[in-house]
């Protein structure tokens, strides 16, 4: 049976090391992003760890495309920063099944501007809960 953080670790690694993840977002916007990312990717794998070692590492394989699939709709989309890029996001199936973050994106709005880094920071955490 593997644990939890190996699991996670080489997902996280993985994303860490894709630079082209990162778009135009410097440390600033992309640190909260990737930090994000892994803890995503934590909370997936502990649930995943008391499967056996294939069936957890073929659903952590599936959370980590998931995952990266969100980051790169994050990063664009702190780039982009329109009002119908930040709708198509929440429309992420990930998202649409995660009724916490969708609320808060009605609630509180995100309201994008032209600085990308503070961009990414608000759409993370709006994400906050979100897990696949």
């Amino acid at each position: 049976m593997a644990d939890a953080g190996s699991l996670a670790q080489g997902a996280a690694e993985l994303l860490m090391d894709d630079e082209s993840l990162r778009g135009d977002l410097t440390d600033i916007g992309y640190g909260p992003v990737l930090n994000w990312a892994a803890d995503a990717l934590t909370a997936a794998a502990e649930r995943y760890v008391a499967l056996p070692d294939t069936e957890a590492q073929a659903k952590m394989d599936a959370a980590s495309d998931q995952v990266k699939q969100l980051l790169k709709a994050v990063v664009q989309t702190a780039e982009q920063h329109t009002r119908a890029d930040v709708l198509a996001l929440f429309k992420d199936p990930l998202l649409a099944r995660n009724f916490r973050a969708r609320a808060r994106v009605i609630v509180c709005g995100v309201r994008l501007g032209a600085d990308i880094d503070d961009n990414a920071v608000r759409l993370v955490h709006a994400l906050r809960d979100v897990h696949p």
